[in-house]
Formats: structure tokens, sequence, C-alpha cells
């Protein structure tokens, strides 16, 4: 007897889940700002936005867990309603940009792009844009929109209520200097000079926007604005990460919030700062006197930023997450990109007084874009603390919005937009208040001894930071959505270095800057830590953050790690600005500790060189970031 089979089910796919829902699978009730599913079963929900994916135009594949086509009301809001012969007046006229009629007065949504099938080599002496830097192919397959997407749609950025997704995908587009050049001509930038960092450091990439790629990606549509924003989502957005991947937010929330929407003072300021931080970083690129064009430019976009930051904190009613994002990059491009080491403080101070009158309301708690703005806030503020004196220390402030730190420190996530996890970030922070509470009791080594509880705090950091790590690399794998199952093993081995090496200096900084023991005490942790650092830069990485590098950089004393060190000073001259003021910070310190082991007739692991110190002897105050 044959088994009567169940009929099956019409199931309409309303594609309204989260996205973790639809991952996993499962129904979604699809409430906002987070799922129910999601927070029964205690995971990040990472919302309902809009994510677009390449389309292969031979087999239909595509990136699973993503979207094919933009909706249709939303690519033709803005736009007033064309008979078909005016749609076919604009279509035929897209490319030749002479016709003056009613019609092109405004932005034409139609546009083409070219499309290349050859690897693209760059080399220093090339007359191309720098933004094609990065453009080394990816794949090998031809890749296109899907045809239900606006392929030939091109909406103006600044007016829509669209969402720019800067992702990275194995589209074999590259973008030409077409893609540059909508509106009108103001200051080329020539880069036939510019001084580019060895071919291991540059970066495959694409992009997949909800435009067309051939589009105006600014507002103004001046070609050296689209120019640098360009350069900036392609190419300086890629070191602002260890590890870079589709979750990298200067590839994606910092650039949509400048462009999308309502045009503001708060997004003009964040817009300008974006364009400011590109050319610092094509100056640095170029290298002194042939980047004075592009410095002069990226002074010219910061003033702008910074007078449009003022206006918008003078308003009523600001928007969080443009104001804290304009502050943001204010603070990287001035002080880590322009090598400007004085006044950073007075940026970290207004965004803590800025983000309490917000403890209330929580944003943080409320949206994805402005839970990352205030996780790269948190941070700037822990990181850039340790290089404070005790008696200027901001910690004060920062106990005040502890609930604020709980909440942005509590998701899985956290931290890796900087290379660390979420233990590692806290037991920072737990250490630099330690080590405010020392220097209030005068504490020093062999001459008073240590509170009973500041012991016990200072246990548990060290019992911390023994613990494996293996727990926070799974979970970093789960959260990875590689396109491309191959780069599973380069990623999982980059996000084990840079653990190890941020691991290392925490433990290093606690050691020597806290607890003021020699160098010779920390030898082999400083010995670690440049090891993971120039294998991780070995591995096509020069974005190793930083702060774990220079805390093992100036506890140096051996021959092995003066030699790693110097290997790393010299890798990193310009990826920014800051970079050759901690080279001689660095440096410095190595100086001093060479002359007092001299004199004191004693081994150079025996000496102690307060970086701090040095620091301010040479009229320096580094951003660590």
């Amino acid at each position: 007897m044959m088994k009567s089979r169940r009929p099956k089910t019409n199931c309409q796919r309303t594609f309204t889940a989260c996205w973790t829902c639809r991952r996993r699978n499962v129904r979604c009730d699809n409430a906002v700002p987070h799922c129910a599913q999601c927070q029964r079963m205690r995971i990040p929900c990472e919302g309902y936005h809009i994510r677009l994916v390449w389309v292969n135009t031979t087999t239909g594949a595509y990136v699973p867990q993503q979207r094919r086509a933009y909706p249709c009301e939303l690519t033709w809001k803005g736009y007033p309603n064309w008979t078909l012969k005016e749609v076919g007046h604009l279509i035929d006229h897209c490319e030749l940009r002479q016709c003056r009629c009613t019609l092109h007065q405004a932005l034409n949504p139609f546009s083409t792009f070219p499309q290349s099938d050859d690897v693209t080599e760059v080399d220093a002496d090339d007359e191309m844009r720098i933004s094609e830097l990065a453009s080394e192919k990816h794949s090998d397959n031809e890749q296109a929109l899907d045809v239900c997407s606006p392929t030939a749609c091109e909406t103006d950025i600044r007016d829509q209520s669209t969402v720019m997704s800067i992702v990275r995908s194995d589209a074999s587009h590259l973008f030409g200097n077409t893609a540059l050049s909508h509106g009108e001509n103001r200051t080329p930038i020539n880069n036939k000079d510019m001084d580019f960092p060895p071919r291991q450091n540059r970066v495959n990439f694409s992009m997949s926007i909800i435009q067309s790629p051939s589009q105006s990606l600014t507002p103004s549509g001046l070609q050296e604005e689209n120019f640098l924003f360009f350069h900036y989502v392609s190419y300086v957005s890629v070191q602002m990460t260890p590890i870079d991947d589709e979750r990298n937010p200067w590839r994606s929330t910092y650039p949509s919030i400048a462009v999308q929407g309502a045009k503001t003072s708060s997004t003009d300021a964040l817009y300008h700062a974006i364009l400011a931080q590109s050319a610092y970083n094509i100056a640095n690129l170029k290298g002194p006197g042939r980047g004075n064009g592009e410095k002069a430019s990226a002074m010219r976009y910061s003033g702008k930023a910074i007078q449009e930051l003022r206006r918008s904190l003078e308003l009523p009613k600001k928007d969080y997450c443009s104001v804290l994002a304009a502050l943001l990059t204010i603070m990287l491009a001035e002080h880590v990109f322009h090598r400007n080491s004085q006044g950073w403080q007075n940026h970290i101070r207004g965004a803590i007084g800025f983000v309490s009158q917000y403890l209330t309301q929580q944003p943080w708690m409320l949206s994805h874009d402005a839970w990352i703005i205030t996780q790269n806030f948190v941070l700037s503020t822990v990181i850039s603390q340790t290089a404070c004196s005790c008696t200027t220390s901001s910690l004060d402030h920062i106990d005040e919005m502890y609930g604020m730190l709980d909440d942005v420190i509590a998701r899985p996530s956290f931290g890796y937009t900087i290379g660390g996890t979420t233990r590692l970030i806290r037991m920072i922070y737990q250490t630099r208040r330690i080590e405010v509470q020392l220097a209030i009791t005068g504490y020093k080594r062999g001459i008073q001894e240590m509170n009973e509880d500041v012991l016990v705090q200072v246990e548990d950091i060290i019992r911390q930071l023994e613990t494996p790590f293996d727990d926070e690399v799974e979970m970093y794998m789960e959260q990875h959505e590689p396109n491309d199952l191959k780069v599973l093993p380069r990623t999982r081995q980059l996000v084990k270095l840079h653990l190890h090496l941020f691991n290392g200096a925490a433990m290093i900084y606690l050691l020597c800057m806290v607890l003021q023991y020699p160098p010779s005490t920390v030898a082999s942790y400083v010995s670690e830590v440049l090891i993971n650092t120039m294998a991780f830069v070995d591995m096509d990485s020069n974005n190793v953050s930083v702060w774990p590098v220079f805390i093992a950089m100036v506890e140096a004393y051996t021959s092995e790690s003066l030699e790693l060190s110097n290997r790393y000073l010299a890798s990193s001259d310009v990826v920014a600005g800051n970079r050759k003021d901690i080279g001689r910070v660095v440096r410095q310190v190595w100086a001093d500790r060479e002359e007092l082991a001299t004199r004191r007739q004693c081994d150079l692991g025996e000496v102690s060189v307060n970086w701090r110190d040095v620091m301010k002897r040479l009229d320096l105050d580094i951003l660590l970031l």
C-alpha cells in the first residue's frame, strides 16, 4: 500500500525577518530594534537593513543571505513621473552629457560603467588614480547585477533615504576613471609621483552599492570630492581595522551616514571629515613636498567639518549617530592621519560630554549604527587614556558612563574593529583604573606595599590574560561571513595572531607601566608580541593596531626585539601621519635606556624608561590609534 504524500503548502517568503533569523532559518517576529527570538537566544540581532549582492550572469549564483534587488519604490523615490519618451531621452543621452534640455538640469539617474576582465597592475610610476591601488582582481568569474536590481538607476544619494552598503564581494567590476568624474572639474589630484606602499600591502576589493557604481558618489558631484570619497571607501577604510571584512564600519556605516537622508550640519561635518581623512592619507602616500596640494585640501575640508560640527552642536535637536561619527572622524583625520599630536584630548572630552547627554535615551541599544559608533568611541577613549598621565585622566568621566560601557561591551563582537575582544578591552580599562589608584596613593615598587584590594584586582587581571583565546577566535569566525571559503584559514590565523599580540601588550602594560617592573621581566612577552606583529604584517596585512605594538616596542632591548621593531617602523611609515611620531618616541626611549644603562653600568633590561615622560619631553601627545 502506497503511503499518501502530504500535499505541498504554498509558503510566500516575505523577506522581513532579521538577518540573524534568516541565517538560522527560524521564524522571526520582526520586532524593532531586536526581535524576540534573538533576545531569547541571547544572540546579536543583526536588524532588517537591505544588503545587495552581485549576481553571476552565467550561473545565476550569488552569495547567500543577501538581496539581489532593491525595492523599486525606494529606487525611484524623489524622482518626477517621467513619460516613456522622456525616459528614453535620458537613456539615449546619459553618456554624451551635451544635452541642455530641462530634463538634464537635474541629475540623470541613468549611466553606464566599464567592466574589466583583466588583473589591474599598479606600479609606483603608473599615472592612475590611487584608489585603483587596491583594485587587483579578486575573482575570475564574470559577474553582474541581477536584472531586477537598478543597474541603470543613479539616484542622488544625498537626497534619498537609501543606505549605501559597501561590502567585500567577488565581483570583478573594476571602477575606472569615469566612475569618479561626474560634475565639474576642480583641482584634479595628480598621483603619478605617489609613494606607494609595497605590493604585498595592496588590498583586493570591490564595491557593491545601491546606486550604479559609475555614478557620482558625493552630493556635489565635484571631481575632487568624488575621488577622495571613493579613495576613502576603497582604500582608507581597509586600513582602519586589522582584519577587514563585511562588518568594517568605515566601508559602510560612516560613508552611508555621510551621504544618505536629509542634508544636515552633522552629516555635512562627517562628509567633510571623511574627505579630509582621505586627503591626508594621499598626502602621506606622496610624501613631504609632493603631497602639499592634498594636505592643503585636507586642511580646507577639516575646517569645514569643524565649522559644521560646531553648528550642529548648537542645535536644540541633534542626531546622535552623525554628530558622534563626525567628532570621531575629525579626531582621526587631524590627530592620526595629519600627524597633529596636540589637542586630541579636547576631542575625547567633547565626545564624552556629548555621549553623557544620552545616558537616559541609550541610542546605542536601539540601532546597529548607534552601537557601532558608540563602540568606536569607547575603544578610542579606553585606548587613548593609557597615554595620559594619571593627573589628567578622564577616568572619572568614564566611570559616570559605566552603565553605557556595560551595554556596549556586552555584545560578543565588541572590540573587533580594533582587533581585540571584550575581555581584552575590559582588562586594559581595569588596568588603567588600577594605575590611577596607585598613582593617587604614591605607590613605588619596592618602597610601598600594594593595597590588598588592588592586589586582588591585579591577580584577577593576570588570570584573565592567561586564559586561552580559543572561544574568542571561534566566536569571531562564526560572525565572519567571507564570500570565499578559501580565505577562512588565513582569517583564522590573522585573528589568532592579533589577539595574542594584543593580549601580550596588555600584560606588558600592566607589569611595566602599572606595577613598574623593568623590561627584563617582560622580555618574553615583548618578543612574542613583535614576532606575532611581523607575522601578521607578512601575511599581506599591514593594518595591525598600533597600541599593542607601541607598548611592546618601548620595552624592547634585546637585539632580536630591536630588529623586529625597526622592521615594523619601516613598514608603517605611510599608513598614517602619527606613525612617524611613534617612531621618534620609540627610538628616543631606546636611546635614553642605553644612556642610563651606561651611566649605571647595568644591563639594558634593568633600566625602566617612562615613555610618557619621553613623549612630553619631545613635545608630543600621540593618539595611539
